[in-house]
């Protein structure tokens, strides 16, 4: 409402995000609903920790740091060498992940802050259950014998082995570099406005004083995305300022919450709970609406609606 183009107007938010995908496949999703023809005026990308501490995970397993995550590439590798181990650890994390998602969509439909509050810590079972199914996965996977490459039903780019953890991680760095880039030409040539954020997480050091809460169950030294993010943040802040050199409206959201002094996050993981989500995004929108009044000013294309 203090934009005069927007003002009268009614926002429509397509969300396109899929639990555990990281880059190049939001650049993916991106192209294939602009061949689709999908009209957009905003295109928002919030991401970051995937990138890392996934792409981390794929360093651990074997697999290209370019390719899914290993949560989505193992599945499809148990099925072509019949890994009935595999499959079983499979079939247990997606229902964690199932069930703990669905505990999170009911305590964010949650109006009452009594009821809300009692979610909440009923969400703390499904949230280790679903850790202890990324647990017994990894377990899994590493027992698994050698597969004969000739018994697959498809190919993807082998792991580079002469390379370091970091330089993995500085792979990561230029491929996000790179998507983000073809992302602000893309949402440009359809002739709309790109806004890429980082997302804050809890294993990149800020000034946040963690609360109680928070430092017992949501922050686990030694955590599998801990490595990913402890490195990879970094990497990816030091490649800020060649993404606004390109052009790109960034955000670095990952000091968001350092003067909230009540819980934000969800789990040990990476998810908010409701005060997290709706800080976030305010931040969010008051950068849209700088990025909008810049960029557009009293000229915003006809079809927002």
């Amino acid at each position: 409402q203090r934009l005069p183009a927007l003002q009268g107007k009614t926002i429509k938010v397509l969300n396109f995000a899929n639990g555990g995908y990281k880059q190049p496949q939001q650049l993916l999703i991106l192209s294939y609903f602009l061949s689709l023809g999908q009209h957009f005026d905003l295109v928002l990308n919030i991401d970051g920790f995937n990138e890392v501490a996934l792409s981390n995970l794929n360093v651990d397993f074997g697999f290209n740091v370019s390719m899914p995550s290993v949560q989505h590439i193992s599945p499809l590798v148990g099925l072509a060498s019949r890994d009935t181990v595999l499959d079983l650890a499979v079939a247990r994390l997606t229902l964690a992940r199932a069930q703990l998602n669905e505990r999170i969509d009911r305590m964010n439909r949650s109006w009452l802050a009594s009821v809300y509050t009692i979610r909440e810590i009923l969400l703390r079972l499904p949230a280790k259950e679903f850790h202890d199914a990324i647990a017994q996965y990894k377990k899994a996977q590493k027992s698994t014998s050698e597969r004969d490459g000739d018994s697959l039903i498809f190919s993807f780019p082998p792991p580079d082995a002469a390379q370091s953890r970091e330089q993995a991680l500085v792979r990561v760095k230029e491929q996000w570099l790179q998507s983000s880039m073809m992302m602000r030409q893309a949402s440009e040539a359809a002739g709309a406005v790109y806004l890429h954020v980082l997302q804050p997480n809890q294993y990149h050091a800020t000034e946040r004083d963690f609360t109680e809460i928070e430092r017992r169950d949501y922050v686990v030294a030694g955590h599998d995305y801990e490595p990913g993010v402890k490195v990879g943040y970094p990497l990816l802040l030091e490649a800020v300022p060649e993404l606004e050199r390109q052009g790109v409206n960034f955000l670095d959201a990952t000091r968001v919450f350092d003067d909230e002094r009540e819980t934000v996050y969800l789990d040990a993981c990476c998810h908010y709970n409701e005060l997290g989500q709706r800080q976030l995004a305010t931040f969010i929108v008051e950068a849209i609406s700088e990025v909008l009044a810049d960029g557009l000013g009293a000229e915003l294309p006809s079809k927002l609606n």
